[in-house]
């Protein structure tokens, strides 16, 4: 339960639950305080520490039955992309949970070729222990549950209001990062091969020939921020490029960038570039990004292909084209188009709490 997209979804959803009628508790696969345990916990959410997964599998299923034998749900989600997560909610179906709920997030995976593989050929046989299947966009669903059909698509909804463009929070934030005068040029996402970062830095290098005034704005944290780091040092351009760690205010940096430049590898239904959309933001994002991230005329689709000089040009360009004046209209926008977290809460009790599946 850290700042990932999926988390951040399911606090979204958690957030708006009236909660004298629902509850959610968590199992977290790791040992760590987690950024959002504290909040958690003011909601009135348990929170359930086990080993991790992936380094200890059977310790974890031993001790995730354990906490099924002695706390039983009737309703078990688990967050996941494949059917290796599946295991998880064939023990919820034991201790008879009788709503059983996967949420695909993400439209690939870091595996092997073979993992890949026999994910794609087991997953209609393990997914049948599942009786409520959603996604966040229909490459999602495609890759995770190897069909459309039966599968509910909900939205990684937002708060419209609270990510709506701000004048006065542009001002702030480029004067405290000293940014008054520069080309802003933003990403939010952890340091992960999955988001591109070594190409980001590539691209900006072809921003900076352009635009010496230009800045990289780096939002997130993650493994691979140290080489990240050592790149930048490499091509010359540490001292524009600024690491701001895990922030709290993020419509207020969304308002203060440019441009937003996403060159992910893969991604189910990335939640910075929705919200990057409601704050009025040109966003210039990678052809392997689903089609429905697209939601406003913001949004420009480059080949992950194609040149960082190609990438840099265009991202200029959309900066240019944009005004700031016009950034506070397009939260009604994301609204009409159905992204308002509270329609998507509604949607999400709907499927969940409210279903009588046995």
């Amino acid at each position: 339960m850290n700042t990932g997209g999926a988390e951040t979804f399911l606090m979204k959803i958690y957030r708006q639950l009236d909660r004298t009628k629902y509850q959610m508790d968590f199992c977290i696969c790791n040992q760590n305080h987690n950024f959002y345990e504290d909040e958690i916990r003011r909601l009135g959410g348990v929170i359930y520490h086990l080993p991790q997964k992936t380094k200890h599998p059977f310790k974890y299923l031993q001790q995730f039955w354990k906490l099924l034998r002695l706390h039983p749900y009737t309703y078990v989600l688990r967050l996941g992309s494949t059917i290796f997560e599946i295991p998880d909610l064939y023990l919820a179906w034991l201790s008879g949970a009788k709503v059983r709920v996967f949420r695909s997030c993400n439209a690939s995976a870091n595996y092997p070729f073979y993992m890949l593989f026999l994910h794609k050929l087991l997953r209609r046989v393990l997914m049948a222990v599942v009786n409520i299947k959603i996604a966040p966009s229909d490459l999602a669903a495609q890759f995770t549950f190897g069909m459309l059909n039966n599968i509910s698509i909900l939205p990684n909804g937002l708060d419209s209001n609270f990510f709506k463009f701000s004048a006065e929070s542009r001002r702030k934030i480029r004067q405290e990062l000293n940014a008054q005068d520069k080309f802003v040029v933003g990403h939010i996402g952890r340091f992960h091969f999955q988001k591109n970062h070594k190409f980001l830095l590539q691209i900006f290098v072809e921003i900076k020939k352009l635009c010496p005034n230009a800045v990289l704005w780096l939002v997130g944290k993650g493994d691979m921020e140290n080489q990240i780091k050592k790149q930048a040092e490499a091509l010359g351009i540490l001292d524009e490029v600024q690491f701001l760690g895990v922030r709290a205010d993020i419509p207020a940096l969304l308002s203060a960038m440019d441009v937003f430049i996403f060159p992910s590898l893969f991604e189910g239904m990335p939640n910075t570039v929705i919200e990057a959309q409601t704050n009025g933001l040109p966003c210039l994002i990678a052809d392997t990004i689903t089609r429905q991230a697209k939601q406003t005329n913001l949004v420009h689709f480059v080949k992950l292909a194609s040149t960082a000089k190609c990438w840099a040009e265009k991202a200029i360009e959309m900066a240019n084209m944009s005004e700031i004046a016009g950034r506070n209209l397009f939260a009604s926008q994301m609204k009409i188009a159905g992204y308002e977290i509270k329609d998507v809460t509604k949607k999400f009790i709907q499927l969940v709490f409210e279903n009588t599946k046995e």
